[in-house]
């Protein structure tokens, strides 16, 4: 397993550190220049956003050179899943969108930048072509390295000329730049699971005669935790300024930091279904999710067309559901919110029938069956609940409905997520899945019935005297 990492060429290590350093000190130069000349903000908040983005990429590329050098990142195939080296991917980007998100500052900063710079600042990508040599040495699969090298390649050198049209307003530059943004990001998540499938792990099922052993080793590390994060960043930030968002941020409501945790609950487990159950059976004999969990490999074989009629809706209805609580989106586009509400309720009602039938097989006992059992007959339940108050036209008692629906729904969520907290405890899945069963979804259901008394209560205060004064003086 060693001998790829081992007769890697010496220079690589110069290479790999020395486009990071330099890549960070281009970055620092953006950063304090830009972060500087912003207009309509006090010095003091200024210097904070310098500073506090400067520390982070110091911080950051640090950590990584400290981390990778003494192989912590590496994955092999004792690693835990996820691995450490996906924490240090994708904690980066989570930093750098909350601070944009939610700190005026720093948001002012990066609208500062003019749209060119991001974009040309994406140029440094060309160095990623290394994989293409490394390819050709025979030191890295092809499944892996030409998606990256040719990735890199194509959309570092397309940099150029799409910032440039930007400069010049060009006619066609907005679109292009849009365009161009899409197919960088495109290539730059495909990374991830492809990296994650052709590494020594028990879910690789990609170039398993030729695994990726060099990727997460020192030193080429450094790129999928710093340059691969760092695109990503660059281009969440030129898409904001694309879509002509103002620097200036309304006061961050706590609906809509929920939504967005609900939506990553919902894009993360949707991911990890399509990965775990969809993917790795095409790809090979021995699918990953009938090999993590002992006994749960055997009821998952026996009842195969089940399984994947439930697992297949329910990444549907996950993903809809989300999208379906967005008031604007409601009001601009009613007929689409109804037409993905009537195929969230078929998704509902086959994930559902589904799920009480796999119910009945599970290996964690009558606990576990009883647990999951109630929690597909409440989806049904509240799902026809929904479906006849809107047929009747009760658009406020269907919404409540809805919240009780997906709450459930979201038990797909949360149940991975106490999974990995009773693991850390140093617990099996036979010891807590009974529990589990049980605990995925009744908290789920009272933070449900806690909102919609919240929202009730709100709806029903009384209008204030002077308001209802003062709007009958307008009539």
């Amino acid at each position: 397993m060693e001998t790829a990492v081992n007769i890697l060429p010496e220079w690589m290590t110069t290479y790999w550190v020395g486009v990071t350093l330099v890549r960070l000190v281009i970055m620092l130069v953006v950063v304090i220049y830009f972060g500087r000349t912003v207009s309509g903000e006090s010095k003091r908040a200024k210097n904070a956003a310098v500073w506090a983005s400067s520390i982070f990429l110091l911080v950051w590329v640090g950590a990584l050179m400290r981390l990778g050098s003494m192989n912590a990142l590496r994955i092999t195939p004792e690693s835990p899943l996820p691995p450490p080296i996906l924490a240090a991917a994708l904690v980066p980007i989570l930093i750098a969108y909350l601070a944009f998100e939610y700190w005026e500052p720093f948001r002012r900063l990066v609208f500062n930048i003019p749209q060119h710079w991001l974009i040309l600042l994406q140029a440094y990508r060309i160095t990623g072509g290394i994989f293409l040599l490394v390819f050709a040495m025979g030191l890295i699969p092809g499944a892996f390295a030409l998606v990256a090298g040719t990735g890199d390649l194509v959309t570092g050198l397309l940099a150029i000329p799409v910032a440039w049209a930007v400069y010049k307003q060009k006619p066609w530059a907005r679109k292009g730049a849009f365009a161009w943004n899409y197919l960088g990001l495109f290539e730059l998540i495909l990374l991830i699971p492809l990296g994650m499938l052709s590494s020594p792990t028990r879910i690789q099922t990609l170039a398993l005669g030729n695994p990726n052993l060099v990727t997460s080793a020192w030193p080429s590390v450094l790129a999928p935790t710093f340059h691969v994060s760092l695109g990503i960043i660059l281009h969440i930030f030129s898409l904001a300024k694309l879509r002509q968002e103002s620097p200036a941020r309304k006061p961050v409501k706590a609906q809509k930091i929920g939504w967005q945790l609900m939506l990553l609950g919902a894009i993360t487990i949707t991911a990890y279904a399509g990965i775990f159950y969809v993917m790795t059976p095409l790809l090979t004999p021995k699918p990953t999710a009938f090999q993590v969990y002992k006994g749960l490999g055997d009821v998952l074989r026996q009842h195969p067309i089940m399984l994947y009629t439930h697992i297949l809706a329910a990444m549907l209805t996950l993903i809809i559901g989300p999208f379906q609580f967005l008031g604007g989106f409601r009001a601009r586009h009613p007929r689409t919110h109804r037409t993905m509400g009537k195929i969230y309720l078929v998704t509902v009602f086959v994930g559902g029938i589904g799920a009480i039938y796999l119910a009945q097989f599970s290996f964690a006992g009558i606990g576990a069956r009883l647990g999951f059992s109630v929690q597909g007959s409440l989806l049904l339940f509240t799902g026809y609940m929904a479906y006849s108050h809107i047929r009747r036209g009760e658009v406020k008692t269907h919404r409540e409905w809805m919240i009780r629906n997906y709450a459930l729904i979201f038990g797909a969520v949360t149940l991975r997520i106490y999974i990995r907290t009773f693991f850390a405890l140093g617990l099996t899945l036979p010891d807590f899945h009974a529990i589990n069963a049980w605990l995925c979804w009744a908290p789920n259901l009272l933070v449900a019935e806690w909102i919609i008394r919240r929202t009730r209560a709100k709806t029903q205060q009384p209008i204030p005297l002077q308001a209802t004064a003062e709007a009958g003086m307008g009539d």
